[in-house]
């Protein structure tokens, strides 16, 4: 899973909405951060990111979580949370 070419499941939502003509749609990005109190902790949380993917994550559960501990540092995860606002 680590190295895939991963379309998240807003990636998904917006290229199915951007698609309609009747609609328009502007985008927010909130920065933020998500605090945890060991690598365990963070998995569980970041599983939410991974909702169309839970059988292949829990899966990797040990290689994902190696990577966590050498890329997380301060047991603080930024993240730039996307809002998509649909106009009629």
């Amino acid at each position: 899973m680590i190295g895939d070419n991963y379309i998240s499941t807003y990636e998904k939502i917006r290229n199915i909405i951007t698609e309609r003509n009747d609609i328009s749609v502007v985008e927010y990005e909130l920065p933020s951060w998500i605090l945890f109190k060991n690598y365990e902790e963070l998995f569980d949380v970041m599983q939410l990111c991974l909702d169309d993917r839970p059988h292949e994550y829990q899966q990797e559960k040990d290689e994902v979580i190696n990577y966590f501990k050498n890329n997380i540092k301060d047991n603080r995860f930024s993240n730039l949370q996307k809002v998509i606002q649909i106009r009629k």
